[in-house]
């Protein structure tokens, strides 16, 4: 899995994960010891989610014309192709793209969207980016990124206040609070904590008024009450081995390797890893981290 390969992948349900994937992937090669072929298998998960589109929108740094500045957002929320992504290029040429990316975090700490894709996606642009070397990667990368905030930030996030629960909200959000409510209410494909952890490692990049309402919408979203069985697992069996590395070795290539059904495997299995090591989580938290590793490899080998 290659960067360049992860931007000729695009979205086919809603937004591409493929740079998420991509991330994670690095990061798994370097905690499990990934070899080439274990990197291959992960490809089959994209195979089957994300189609690869070898063709070019953006060709060149010079834009065929000048795209209308005041008219910049009204293009992209209304997804006016092929003129949106000519409209980004433009926004990527006058300005630094950490400002792009505060102005899609300021969108996504106002609005909760199901999943928190707006946000954990959006760091992987933000942190993928670093890796750009070529003219080539930065025009597919600005063709990925225009399709990722076209289809994500310009819709009426309200439209899921149907799924909020009820309840108190806490003024002041703990770690620990947003980490027990995530391991006791991961959601669909554990979500809430694919969340938290893209949240925790990018940390330092984010400012107090930032990263505290992020923390606090993965908080709400774990309350949020749904209908899909999926989207609220029912995990009830603590796991009771050794917790060591090894352990957790070994459950997350069981979740990576024993079946190809979805590629949140890989962002999930690289979630837990990432938590698992935290050195202020408890042995309990990691008890849960294995327990919902191992019921993930189950429900993916019934699929």
């Amino acid at each position: 899995m290659t960067l360049d390969k992860a931007l000729q992948r695009i979205a086919a349900i809603h937004q591409q994960h493929s740079i998420k994937c991509y991330l994670s992937t690095q990061y798994l090669s370097k905690k499990l010891n990934l070899c080439a072929s274990d990197i291959a298998q992960l490809d089959v998960l994209l195979d089957s989610e994300e189609p690869v589109f070898e063709s070019e929108i953006l060709t060149s740094e010079v834009l065929p014309f000048n795209p209308v500045i005041k008219r910049r957002h009204w293009v992209l929320s209304h997804g006016l192709y092929p003129y949106s992504y000519f409209t980004m290029a433009q926004w990527f040429q006058e300005t630094d793209f950490s400002i792009i990316v505060d102005h899609y975090l300021d969108l996504g700490i106002k609005h909760k969207q199901y999943l928190n894709h707006n946000i954990s996606i959006l760091l992987a642009f933000k942190e993928s980016f670093e890796q750009i070397t070529t003219r080539g990667q930065k025009l597919k990368f600005i063709e990925r990124f225009t399709e990722f905030v076209t289809t994500t930030f310009y819709q009426d996030a309200a439209s899921n206040d149907s799924k909020i629960q009820v309840f108190d909200p806490k003024n002041i959000i703990t770690l620990d609070q947003v980490f027990d409510s995530s391991l006791n209410r991961p959601g669909f494909w554990g979500h809430n904590l694919i969340s938290f952890s893209w949240i925790l490692r990018h940390k330092n990049s984010l400012t107090s008024d930032q990263f505290n309402p992020l923390l606090a919408n993965v908080y709400d979203q774990c309350h949020w009450l749904f209908d899909d069985a999926e989207d609220k697992p029912i995990i009830d069996t603590l796991y009771q081995g050794e917790l060591s590395t090894a352990a957790l070795h070994t459950h997350c290539r069981y979740l990576l390797f024993n079946s190809y059904d979805n590629l949140h495997q890989i962002t999930l299995a690289a979630s837990v890893a990432y938590l698992y090591e935290l050195d202020w989580i408890t042995p309990d938290h990691k008890r849960q981290l294995l327990s919902i590793l191992m019921y993930y490899s189950q429900q993916a080998s019934k699929s």
